[in-house]
């Protein structure tokens, strides 16, 4: 007798119930009898919820206690109806142990199944089902088209494979028709006047029925200014300055004022001295006349140990009409330049370090991991689970927002003609073994130890979850390869490898730094690989989405995603000049000029009912996937120590929190998703 449970996390299609028909073998080549479920799944389970169905089973008595693989298929009675069922697990009495099996598909009407205890073969030569293992893999690579046909942008899916399309209740969760016809209503109040005063945007979200974003009150500061470099919604920019470029129009004597009556030498060398240069952004095309600005900008390292801007050029080359901003030019005069850099960075943020990074490149890499990676390889079931609903939801955001027209174009300066040339642009210079690694992206940048730049929230917290996270995969690693040459022997890993670094001219993902060139041939290659992976879909995707949208982005003043007219470009030439321009640029005169380039209100209504739109709790939490792919107890032990591991670094992280002036929550293993889209 044996107690069997189905468990079931969606349905899509025809509602009606299902049965299901097994046989089970056993480790002598014995085999049950066709046993048969009876309509033992429901057409009224609600999808993205984990279901249950059981019901008690007999088998002959022949059968060992020992049980190895489990035969299944569904009847043909509803072949337009589709349940994704992630295991059935069978107990019989206290002498026998729990026999899992991993299912993790939509069940077709006319197929059968073959599934074995546990379900993990490592490496793949080793297979006891090669012919099935096989046949699937080719299937799937029917439907895992990669799409490459403009090598200078990331590859995506050429169709949505029939695997990844939601059920009509989950899709309603991610139904942006819906949600722009919402948006649209809530809009309709909103005028495209500019707003009368700041106090009036400081409003907004009260009037959207939003939380007070962090910068409301705080967005005039030179330190907030700074802070939002260290913990804003892209924290991935800023670097140690040992040399100030020469197409940075200031001298030691223009700085001075700003350097607490230090020499810049001094400065320099005791790493006070920081930059930011987002020239990747020179001489990019204008939508509809809008400017968007390509700025360097220079920080210091105060006494108070505060990072404050000291000096913004907005533009790459110097000159008459580009001049240097500085914290002692007039009140409204720095204002606008520190709006301008900041609006300079949102571009870069949404159109590189969050959609290019952590949605299109991963996209790729979950294409490549299907269509190379068997269902029951340890490397997808590591990595599936932060793929979950990548694809359709990177679809439905490239339809519906960031096609030309649509919010993106409206809320973001470059629109996405703009954001086209940002990705093409920054796409070559992204590498795994650089910007895809926490610690190597922050040395590049001369910023890891901890002494170098104190406040930097994301590189300390984030260090935790990384390190967390790189003791997962190579403990995870270790248990299905337990010699190192097993790696290099693992042919459908050398593939899978191979395409990550491949060009995309030759059908690859032609992503730079893939350790080892694409040749995977030790632990630190497969464990650097999968943590870079794992990051940037969780950790990586909180600090520069969601919840960081939502604390920038609702509040234009502190950082405008849209700006009109131009930046300022003249600067004080005559003593009896600079005293009537401070004179006109402080006050109500000021704030008009700063009012009249921000988003207008219903530019600005929008940026923050869409940025409100990706903040919320999780679904699923780092480490708490959705659909559970690891079934192998040694492995779920692994991932139990995992958990504990985030916990610990949550522990401390909100003892951190406690001392910060401004509270850092996005690397909070609570508040990180486990996949870009959950």
């Amino acid at each position: 007798m044996f107690r069997v449970c189905v468990h079931a996390v969606d349905v899509k299609g025809k509602a009606a119930d299902a049965s299901l028909h097994i046989i089970l073998h056993d480790d002598y080549g014995e085999a049950s009898e066709k046993v048969s479920l009876h309509n033992i799944l429901s057409a009224n389970m609600t999808p993205g919820k984990d279901h249950v169905f059981e019901t008690n089973i007999q088998v002959k008595k022949g059968l060992s206690k020992v049980l190895r693989r489990l035969e299944l298929w569904r009847d043909k009675s509803e072949p337009l109806a589709q349940w994704f069922v992630e295991k059935v697990t069978l107990k019989g009495d206290e002498s026998q142990p729990l026999f899992i099996f991993p299912i993790l598909r939509w069940l077709k009407a006319d197929t059968h199944y073959l599934f074995q205890n546990a379900d993990i073969c490592c490496p793949p030569q080793d297979e006891q089902l090669p012919e099935q293992r096989q046949i699937e893999l080719e299937e799937t690579r029917q439907v895992y088209i990669a799409d490459a046909t403009d090598p200078s942008l990331p590859v995506k899916a050429a169709d949505l494979p029939d695997d990844e399309v939601f059920s009509n209740e989950l899709k309603n969760t991610f139904d942006l028709e819906r949600a722009f016809e919402k948006l649209n209503n809530r809009l309709a109040c909103w005028s495209t006047d500019s707003w009368d005063s700041i106090n009036e945007i400081s409003c907004l979200h009260q009037a959207l029925g939003m939380d007070e974003p962090q910068g409301v009150s705080q967005w005039k500061e030179d330190w907030y200014f700074g802070q939002q470099r260290l913990s804003g919604c892209d924290p991935t920019h800023i670097r140690l300055c040992t040399q100030i470029p020469d197409k940075l129009a200031v001298t030691e004597r223009m700085l001075l004022p700003m350097l607490e009556n230090h020499d810049l030498d001094t400065v320099i060398s005791e790493k006070r001295l920081f930059i930011i240069d987002h020239y990747l952004l020179h001489h990019l095309q204008q939508c509809n006349g809008r400017v968007v600005c390509a700025p360097i900008a220079l920080f210091f390292l105060n006494s108070e140990r505060q990072l404050v801007p000291i000096a913004i050029q907005l533009f790459q080359d110097p000159g008459l009409r580009n001049p240097v901003f500085f914290p002692n030019d007039p009140c409204g005069v720095w204002s606008l330049a520190k709006q301008w850099f900041n609006n300079a960075e949102a571009q870069v943020h949404q159109a590189l370090t969050h959609f290019t990074v952590c949605h299109s490149l991963m996209e790729g890499i979950c294409i490549m991991s299907h269509r190379h990676l068997a269902e029951n390889h340890p490397i997808f079931k590591l990595l599936a689970p932060h793929f979950h609903q990548l694809i359709t939801s990177n679809k439905l955001c490239r339809e519906h927002i960031l096609q030309p027209g649509g919010p993106m174009d409206a809320v973001l300066s470059c629109g996405a003609g703009g954001m086209d040339t940002i990705i093409r642009r920054g796409l070559p210079l992204w590498r795994m073994d650089v910007e895809g690694s926490l610690p190597e992206d922050l040395k590049a940048r001369g910023v890891f130890g901890s002494d170098v730049l104190p406040g930097y929230h994301y590189r300390d917290d984030g260090i935790l979850v990384y390190n967390a996270i790189v003791a997962y995969t190579t403990k995870y690693i270790n248990l299905y390869y337990d010699y190192e040459e097993k790696i290099e022997e693992d042919f459908e890993l050398q593939a899978w490898a191979s395409e990550l670094s491949k060009s995309r001219e030759d059908g690859g993902l032609g992503i730079n730094g893939v350790p080892g060139q694409g040749r995977l041939s030790t632990y630190e290659h497969l464990v650097q690989v999968t943590a870079s992976v794992i990051f940037t879909c969780t950790a990586g995707h909180a600090a520069v989405g969601g919840r960081a949208i939502c604390e920038q982005y609702a509040f234009p003043p502190a950082y405008p995603t849209f700006m009109r007219g131009a930046p300022p470009s003249e600067k004080k030439k005559t003593k009896r000049r600079a005293i009537i321009l401070a004179l006109c640029l402080q006050g109500p005169r000021a704030e008009e000029d700063i009012l009249q380039t921000l988003p207008d209100q219903h530019q600005s209504a929008l940026a923050s009912i869409l940025s409100s739109n990706l903040c919320g709790v999780p679904k699923c939490r780092l480490g708490e996937p959705r659909v559970q792919y690891i079934t192998d107890p040694s492995a779920i032990n692994i991932c139990f120590k995992f958990q504990e591991e985030l916990e610990e670094a949550r522990y401390l992280i909100n003892w951190r929190n406690n001392k910060r002036v401004c509270p850092y929550t996005c690397l909070n293993p609570k508040s990180i998703p486990n996949t870009p889209f959950s």
